[in-house]
């Protein structure tokens, strides 16, 4: 049967065609455009000659039952409707929508729409899965007659269109769930009729088979550990994973595993649910890369931006320019108002702004940054010169806090420089400081090598946590005793080097040097003992061309001197002198 063979009260009809949304979808309450006056319902009788039409020329055209929320249903066993093939009824709730090629669904559901108001429509579609056969699909509220509303499939356009002999059926409607039975080693038992729909495999083919072999490998682990957390707790478990399709295509799909206790092990059985989640999946997808693509834009930029003129007002700022920068309503990076900023802060910008809108340079400094609520912080700044889109100049100004790496930077520097125990400049710290003395410093300097004597006897009599508890004392006691700019530091074990810079006769340093063997003569109280700081201490001064070496070498070696006489007094040793342990009697002279 034609369309253009029906009744001319249906061929005629060409409705705009509004159907109800498919379910979940809610309505959007919108009046139709202005348009033709609809037409009045049809009647009974209209409908009756439609039908007739079908029983005594209709042999070809399919037919469907639909309840009046346009979910469809078994087709009565009218007499109206003998002879008609019936549209095969997949599992689930299905509508006249769901045969048809995705552009082709507003279409139907604006007829199903269209029929609810008058009783009858008709659109043209083309079915899904077969683009090149056109068909023509009518609404007909036959209740009155079948007791229920009818879509009926044609072939052709209903406008003198083809007609198919041997009429082939519309493709099968995918489920979008299925359910799966399983034993407790998620060996497949059973399926439910939808599952072939969904997957492709037929019922013999997945009964027997684990189902984790379904899965695509990547997925396996995530399906495997739910699987093992509801063995666990006996309580529902879901993920999502991509289950094989008979053709080798991958289907996304939730699975919810829900337990079914039994007292014997063998009769436990485990539900498994599957919904196909493909559409979302390929959302999540398509959302994912424009994610990256921000994810991008954002990593090239800090986290705070804001758009400056050049006479300092800020035109632009982003969400972050108030917490990091302290822009608050209309107060811009450059204002006074900016407290956060503050008054060197803002100078420091101003220029750096100058430089970049005058060279085309990109400026980056850091600055401190004080605010009521966020605190100090340390921001770190990226002017870029970036004329706006009608080529003014202007600057886009980036800022990130990074008071964090500021603070880890501040403690990788100091534990470069400072011994942990003492708190002194660590040996690499000390030379280093020792040759930029020598080398440019602007006058002669020198060293007092520091050995406390019998520090072992302290460690083996009363621990390493005394002798550590000695060596801070020592620390100390150098400290208080030395000169403005002299850095006392530790080289190892007991041994200590105060470094003098500048110093303008012998007698200045040996005054130094008999300080620290007053302090250090007094006794340190420790936990549970009293205990001598006394040490051997040995004095050098540089001469012109030495180096911080050998300066070093001189004063140890008259430490060597100090401690062989025992008394703990100084002893000075110019540089250069090579009697490292000489017991000649013109050898290093004890301080007067």
């Amino acid at each position: 049967m034609r369309a253009s063979a029906l009744p001319a009260v249906a061929a005629n009809q060409a409705p705009r065609c509004e159907v109800p949304p498919r379910p979940g979808t809610a309505s959007t309450g919108r009046t139709p455009a202005a348009g033709p006056a609809s037409p009045e319902r049809f009647g009974s009788e209209a409908v009756d000659r439609v039908l007739e039409g079908l029983r005594t020329t209709g042999r070809d055209a399919l037919v469907a039952a639909m309840s009046d929320d346009g979910f469809r249903t078994e087709v009565p066993a009218q007499p109206e409707l003998a002879g008609l093939r019936s549209l095969p009824l997949p599992p689930g709730r299905v509508t006249m929508v769901d045969l048809v090629a995705p552009a082709d669904r507003l279409s139907v559901v604006k007829a199903w729409e269209s029929a609810r108001r008058t009783g009858m429509a008709m659109v043209p579609v083309r079915l899904a899965g077969d683009a090149g056969q056109q068909w023509t699909m009518i609404f007909l509220d036959a209740r009155h007659r079948a007791g229920t509303w009818l879509g009926l499939l044609v072939p052709g356009s209903g406008q003198g269109g083809p007609t198919a002999n041997g009429l082939p059926l519309p493709p099968p409607v995918t489920p979008r769930t299925a359910a799966l039975r399983k034993n407790m080693f998620a060996v497949i038992t059973g399926v439910d009729e939808r599952a072939p729909l969904l997957l492709g495999w037929q019922e013999d083919q997945m009964v027997g088979v684990r189902s984790v072999e379904f899965l695509h490998p990547d997925d396996q682990d995530r399906a495997i550990s739910s699987w093992l957390g509801m063995l666990a707790d006996k309580s529902p478990q879901r993920y999502r994973v991509r289950h094989r399709r008979s053709d080798g295509s991958w289907l996304w799909v939730e699975c919810e595993n829900t337990y079914i206790d039994h007292p014997d092990p063998d009769q436990v059985t485990v539900l498994t649910q599957l919904s196909d989640i493909s559409d979302e999946m390929l959302a999540y997808e398509a959302l994912g890369r424009r994610e990256q693509m921000v994810r991008r834009l954002a990593e090239a930029v800090p986290l705070a931006l804001a758009y400056v003129a050049p006479n300092g007002a800020t035109t632009y700022a982003n969400g972050r320019g108030a917490q990091v920068l302290g822009l608050v309503g209309q107060v811009g990076i450059l204002s006074p108002a900016n407290a956060a900023i503050g008054t060197t802060g803002r100078h420091a910008l101003r220029r750096a702004l100058e430089s970049v809108l005058s060279s085309g340079a990109t400026e980056e400094l850091e600055l401190a940054l004080h605010s009521p609520e966020g605190g100090a912080r340390q921001c770190k700044f990226t002017i870029v010169n970036l004329p706006d889109p009608e080529g003014n100049p202007g600057a886009l100004v980036c800022a990130e806090d990074v008071t964090e790496s500021a603070r880890l930077r501040q403690e990788l520097e100091y534990k470069a420089t400072y011994d942990a125990l003492t708190r002194c400049h660590n040996r690499e710290a000390t030379m280093t400081a020792l040759e930029q003395a020598v080398a440019s410093g602007p006058g002669p300097s020198a060293v007092i090598f520091v050995d406390v004597d019998r520090f072992k006897t302290v460690n083996d009599r009363l621990g390493h946590a005394a002798g550590d508890a000695l060596l801070k004392v020592v620390a100390q006691r150098l400290a208080d005793c030395v000169r403005a700019g002299d850095i006392v530091g530790r080289l190892g074990g007991d041994e200590f080097l105060v470094v003098c810079r500048t110093v303008t006769e012998e007698a200045e340093v040996v005054r130094i040097a008999e300080r620290i063997e007053l302090a250090l003569s007094a006794p340190v109280h420790l936990v549970g003992a009293t205990v001598s700081a006394r040490a051997s201490i040995g004095v050098s001064w540089a001469q012109p061309g030495m180096s911080a070496d050998a300066l070093v070498a001189s004063a140890d070696a008259a430490m060597y001197v100090s401690k062989r006489e025992g008394a703990g007094r100084p002893v000075v040793l110019p540089a250069g002198d090579d009697a490292l342990s000489s017991d000649q009697d013109d050898g290093p002279r004890p301080s007067a």
